[in-house]
């Protein structure tokens, strides 16, 4: 590569700074106005975790007030700078949902909804150092991890229990979380311990799902070489032995989502370019079908909870594809914003049009499904699609996000690059 090709990619990447940085820019401007809630959290290590819990609590404030007490569960990365933990930290929303005062949106902290406002807050604590460094944070739940957790599910079924895929990618750790000292320095063992392949994984990877509908059944990427799907049943008697490993796939497995209507019924996404379904009540030894997105990577795939045979997933161009089981052959639609690669996608429990994708490029975005089908928005290049709905900014690559199951429109998200976990919903006269 000569000079002038990197100086003129040196312009292009800076370019593209300065866009994403204008972009932030317009969002924190028009913040006050598109958002019913939001609360950020300035975490000391960053999570490539989220996931709320299926229940929630009542409690009251010291003057009588009641809200409603939700539970997310997520972990850190701290790449051996310091102990790995899992954790569960309450979310406190006020019953009913409170007005807020949108003047007093604080554009340092990008907050609407902090302790003078509603009562709301993510109830997170942080130790410091002597010299007043963060050092850990402390919510309710704090299980120390032998390994940074790279991803981590709550089980539908039963909120005690959850699943974790440490980095090592090696095996999937099943806690049951009131079997444990909730703030100790000693490492916390999992209860059950599922080996994701006969031999060390050469790339791992951290899909993991748990099926809606079939209390027990969990899902992960297996192999040695990460390009299989292992499917394990938690509830027999023993649970390791109970181990299928799917081989469809020829490269790493990147994402794993059951279905909503059908709990045989297990899809696949990776970075051979196709999203694969299986019917796991037949041998495993090819997929029942597949969703090819040709060269390009595919990183997630979600089902439907409405609609049984909607798809869709996101690939490494940032495109989602939404799918109709019933013609696999071609994608029923394309839809193309993000510019950077599609890292999560989840359809929202609420609605069977709506759907949230995070992105590389540090945004989260809800599309209207309904829309989908409209062509390209006429004005300028990059002018958004018919489509899309909401755009969230978190200024750095989004690596998990959560539709809450208990309240509409409330969505959890997490950064990398900048630490923040964020708990928002966007502003109702959006969308009614």
């Amino acid at each position: 590569m000569n000079v002038d090709e990197n100086t003129h990619e040196q312009l292009e990447s800076e370019r593209q700074e300065e866009a994403e940085a204008l972009e932030r820019q317009i969002w924190r401007k028009h913040a006050p106005y598109q958002y019913d809630l939001i609360m950020t959290r300035d975490l000391v290590w960053p999570t490539l975790t989220v996931d709320w819990f299926p229940c929630s609590s009542k409690t009251f404030s010291e003057d009588g007030s009641p809200y409603d007490v939700h539970k997310l569960l997520f972990g850190c990365q701290t790449s051996g700078q310091e102990e790995s933990a899992l954790m569960v930290a309450e979310v406190l929303l006020p019953s009913p949902p409170a007005e807020l005062n949108m003047k007093l949106y604080d554009a340092v902290l990008e907050e609407v909804g902090g302790y003078a406002q509603t009562d709301a807050k993510i109830n997170i604590k942080t130790t410091t150092a002597p010299d007043g460094q963060p050092v850990a944070d402390v919510p309710q739940v704090r299980l120390v991890q032998r390994e940074d957790v790279c991803r981590a599910r709550v089980c539908p079924q039963n909120s005690d229990v959850v699943a974790v895929k440490p980095e090592s990618g090696t095996a999937v750790l099943v806690f049951v979380l009131s079997q444990h000292f909730w703030h100790v320095a000693e490492v916390a063992d999992p209860q059950i311990n599922l080996k994701c392949g006969d031999e060390a994984v050469a790339n791992p990877s951290y899909p993991l799902a748990w099926a809606p509908r079939c209390e027990g059944l969990l899902a992960s990427s297996g192999g040695a070489s990460g390009h299989s799907v292992a499917v394990w049943d938690v509830g027999a008697e023993s649970p390791d032995s109970s181990r299928r490993l799917l081989q469809g796939h020829t490269d790493v497995v990147q994402d794993v989502a059951f279905h909503f209507h059908d709990s045989s019924a297990l899809g696949s996404a990776s970075d051979d370019g196709s999203a694969l379904v299986w019917d796991l009540r037949t041998s495993g030894e090819k997929p029942s079908m597949a969703l090819i997105h040709a060269q390009f990577q595919v990183n997630c795939m979600c089902f439907s909870p409405f609609n049984p045979f909607a798809v869709a997933s996101g690939d490494s161009q940032g495109v989602l594809r939404l799918w109709d089981l019933r013609r696999p052959g071609a994608a029923l639609a394309c839809l193309s914003h993000h510019s950077g690669a599609v890292s999560s996608l989840q359809f929202a429990p609420f609605s069977e049009t709506v759907l949230a994708s995070g992105s590389e490029d540090g945004m989260v975005m809800l599309w209207d499904l309904a829309k989908a089908a409209e062509g390209p928005a006429g004005g300028s290049p990059g002018a958004p699609p018919p489509a899309l709905l909401f755009m969230h900014c978190h200024g750095a690559g989004v690596s998990d996000l959560s539709w809450s199951p208990l309240e509409d429109w409330l969505l959890a998200s997490a950064s990398l690059g900048n630490n923040l976990l964020h708990v928002w919903k966007m502003a109702h006269h959006l969308y009614k």
